[in-house]
Parts: C-alpha cells; structure tokens; sequence
C-alpha cells in the first residue's frame, strides 16, 4: 500500500485526542473536528511545498532532527499529563521557523473561517499539531533510508496526490483567496477527463433530445392518421348501409352528413395539430443540436486549454533542463580526483545527471515518460555500481562527490517537479525516479 502521510496522522488524532483539544482550545468538538480535518493536509501542503527545494528540505531536515517522535502513539497521554503548553510552544517555533511569521498567521486566519473557531485557537492548535505531523515525517523519512534531505524530498514528492484528495474544496478556495498559493498550487483535476466527460454528456444529451422529439412526432402523426382512417370507416359503412334500401334513408343522411362534418373538422384541425406537434418537435431537435454544439466547444475548448498547459509545462522543464545542464558541467573540474583505480566516479556522476537531464527532458506525454523508465533504472544501476567504492575515495574528492550528487539531486529534482506537472506523468516515474534519488542520498551521507 502507498504511503499516505495524511491518513498516518489520522491515525494518532482520536476522538480523545480532538476532545482534549476542544478542552483546551474552549471551542466545541464540532468546530474543533472541522479545523482538525483542515488543518492536517495544510500543514502536511506546506511542507511539502517546502520541501520541494533544496534550501527548503535542509531547513525542514534540521527542524526534524529536533522533534521527538516517541510522542506517536502517546500524543493523547502527553496532552492529559498538562504538556500542551510544551507541545503549543515548541510545535509555534516549529513552524514559525519553516513557515515564517507572515504564512503562519496567514494559514491560522483562513482555519479560522474554515472551522468557526477564534484565530488565537487556531493559532494554538497548529502549534499543537506540529511536533506530531513532524514526528510522523521523520518517523517515516528514517524508514525509508536515513533522514537525509534526498529521502525527505523524494518521500515528500510523492504526498502531493493525498493531500489534494484531503483537502477541503472550501478550504482551498480561502486558502487561494488568502494568498497561499504554495498550498493551492499542488491541486487540480484532469483538463482531459474534463473534456472526454463533457464530449460524452454533450452526445447523450442530443441523442436523447432528438430521440425524444422524434418519438413525439411519430406519435401525433400516428394519431392523426388513424383518426382520419376511423373517420373513413365511418363513412363508407354509412353510405353502404344506405344503399340498401331507400327506407332508412330519412335517418341515414344525417348520419353521413354527420360523419362528413367530422372527417372535415378532424382533418382540418388535426393537420393543424398535426403541423404543431411536427414544428415543436423540430425546434427540440434544433435546441438538442445547439446544447450538443455548445457542450462540443466548451469541450474543445477545455482541450485546448489543457494542450497549452501542457506546452507551458514542457517549455519551463526544458529552461530547468538547460541550467541544470550547465550546473552539471560546473561540477566536472572539482570531480577530477573522484578516481578509484580505473573507475571515474566524479566522470561517471557527471555522466549519469547529464543523462537524466536528457531523459526528463525528453518526456512530453505517458508515453514518453514510459518509454524512459528503461533509461532511468539502468542509470541507477550505474549509480549504485559507484556506491560500494565512496569510501575509498580520498577526503577531498569525497567531499567533492557528495557536493556535486546534492545540487546534481536538487537540480534533477526541479527538473522532475515540472515534468510531472504533465498530466499522468507523475504516477509512472515515481518508483523509479524515489529510487533514484534515494541512491543518490548515498553519496552525501
């Protein structure tokens, strides 16, 4: 099962946990609930927001380095031992430290409307929460391979989906309003789904219009033929029982006189009708045309919206591409020394993120990004082949690796966070690339 930093938090805020909140905040369980379940993805976005470039992951790995995590799974015990004030005053550091004063208060007020609750107790209950959202990341940062800024960032990369599932829809309007964007930014729907769910809505609904109008036609003019026929009938019964003898004829012609009259009215006032239903029928089919044109071009048009998005999205990887590029070529004169024996390890790094920009560079659509999952696992085969010789390496030129995998990681990184803005590209480089970037950890340990 994916890992699910929201869902992992959960799990330590119990209804004890929110109800020993509530007491301490004075606000209702209701309201106090409400902030919780918006507060969680919020503070969980931050982070990752932060933690998506290499100057934010140091921090955010420093404040981790200081956070207890033995409080998971005592956090409600901590809180009934009078400790909220310790949790309050370190998890507001915390914070105010990664966040900024400005941010912190910022996210405090838009909870604040968001769960009905005062802003000093919204402020409270982040500074609350904190140790225990950190504990929890740290807890897992340190599981999946050390608690290093390339785990932290690649663990955190792969948070963003969760989150955006869990976060409110109202929550995430206030938070744009509020000017937030690190936090809004993360969310957003498919533009393709979009456009294939509003080509199909448009295509039942004129089929189901123009159905409709046409079984409406059929019917009245149905009707009003089988009127006519009965009237006909009629008439002719009339005039042959009149033949038959000259004795009934004084009752007989005001019976056909009768009928005449009907035939006369049914058919005059029944193509009448008849013209009516058939008009009104039409101009349904029109209408059902014309919704089913309209839903067409707002179709296409959200197409064409998500084809720039799209080009707008490859264009700012292939900028990242070329300064990590010439970020890559800087790092060449100091990797000299990096030899063992006859193996390069400066040469063969340089190699392997020369290559990598190349690659995710070259991704465009899911096809592309499938087509490169090859490439990718043989250049962490490569990087791995190097990591079993660092500590032969000299103090110097292992200083020099280490330096180069951390801004070759940060660079890959940026490059990696606007490749997978492309829609359906981020869910199939992840294994690869969170193994990549965990083997590059390795080389600045």
């Amino acid at each position: 099962m994916a890992l699910n930093l929201v869902n992992l938090v959960k799990d330590q805020l119990g209804k004890d946990v929110v109800g020993q909140f509530s007491s301490i905040l004075g606000e209702s369980p209701e309201k106090t609930q409400a902030t919780v379940e918006g507060a969680v993805p919020a503070m969980l976005g931050s982070l990752v927001n932060l933690g998506s470039s290499s100057k934010g992951a140091t921090n955010l790995l420093s404040s981790l380095n200081t956070v207890d995590d033995n409080l998971l799974g005592n956090f409600a015990g901590m809180l009934g031992k009078g400790q909220s004030s310790n949790l309050l005053s370190s998890g507001t550091s915390l914070m105010t430290n990664l966040l900024g004063a400005g941010d912190l208060g910022k996210l405090a007020g838009v909870l604040s409307g968001f769960g009905g609750i005062g802003k000093s107790s919204a402020n409270s209950l982040l500074g609350m929460l904190a140790p225990l959202i950190l504990g929890v990341l740290k807890r897992q940062v340190m599981g999946s391979g050390g608690l290093n800024a390339g785990n932290l960032m690649g663990l955190l990369s792969g948070q963003k989906a969760a989150i955006s599932q869990a976060m409110p829809a109202a929550l995430n309007s206030q938070l744009g309003s509020a000017g937030l964007g690190g936090l809004v930014g993360m969310l957003g729907g498919s533009a393709d789904a979009a456009m294939d769910a509003g080509k199909q809505a448009a295509a039942k609904l004129g089929s189901a219009a123009s159905s409709a109008a046409n079984t409406t036609k059929a019917a009245a003019s149905g009707a009003v033929k089988s009127g006519q026929a009965a009237v006909n009938t009629a008439g002719k019964a009339a005039i042959s029982t009149a033949a038959a003898g000259n004795s009934m004829m004084r009752w007989l012609i005001p019976l056909i006189i009768a009928a005449v009259l009907v035939w006369l009215a049914f058919t005059l006032f029944g193509n009448r009708a008849k013209n009516a239903v058939s008009d009104a029928a039409n101009t349904a089919q029109q209408a059902a045309g014309a919704v089913a044109d309209t839903a067409q071009n707002a179709a296409n048009t959200a197409a064409n919206a998500a084809g720039d998005a799209v080009n707008a999205a490859t264009e700012t990887a292939t900028n990242a591409a070329t300064a990590a590029t010439a970020a890559v070529a800087g790092m060449s004169e100091a990797l000299k020394s990096a030899v063992v024996g006859d193996i390069n390890v400066g040469q063969g790094l340089t190699d392997v993120f020369a290559s990598s920009t190349d690659i995710l560079n070259g991704i465009t659509d899911e096809a592309s990004a499938q087509a490169a999952l090859p490439k990718l696992t043989d250049l962490n085969t490569k990087l791995e082949g190097f990591t079993g010789i660092l500590d032969k390496l000299p103090a110097e030129a292992r200083s020099a690796v280490s330096s180069a995998a951390t801004e070759g990681s940060t660079a890959m990184q940026g490059i990696l966070s606007k490749v997978n803005a492309i829609p359906g590209v981020e869910g199939i480089l992840k294994q690869v690339m969170d193994t990549i970037m965990a083997t590059l950890a390795k080389f600045t340990s």
